[in-house]
């Protein structure tokens, strides 16, 4: 019978490791934490995908990285002496025509 986990009947390991990255920093960069990602632009961090923190050591570790990344991104907001109420979202764009209409 095929499937990922081990005969004894605990979970496969998957340790989640990420390096903290400066955010809204120069350029694009992305950090991994097992299957979530924060990926860095200019003037804004996203954050997608899925980590399962479960207890025990590894879910531990988990949570320990996911706040390191938080605080680092917490750090550079709470830095800023200009940081607006709220920004523009989405793309900045012009009118089109409709072709259709």
């Amino acid at each position: 019978m095929e499937g990922t986990a081990p005969c004894d009947g605990e979970r496969p390991v998957n340790r989640p490791t990420a390096e903290v990255f400066v955010p809204f920093g120069e350029g694009a960069q992305s950090v991994s934490l097992d299957g979530l990602t924060l990926e860095n632009a200019d003037d804004h961090v996203s954050l997608y995908g899925r980590l399962e923190i479960r207890e025990d050591q590894v879910g531990l570790e988990a949570a320990r990285l996911l706040k390191a990344q938080m605080e680092a991104i917490i750090a550079v907001l709470e830095a800023r002496s200009d940081l607006p109420p709220v920004v523009s979202e989405g793309f900045k764009t012009h009118p089109v025509r409709n072709p259709f209409g």
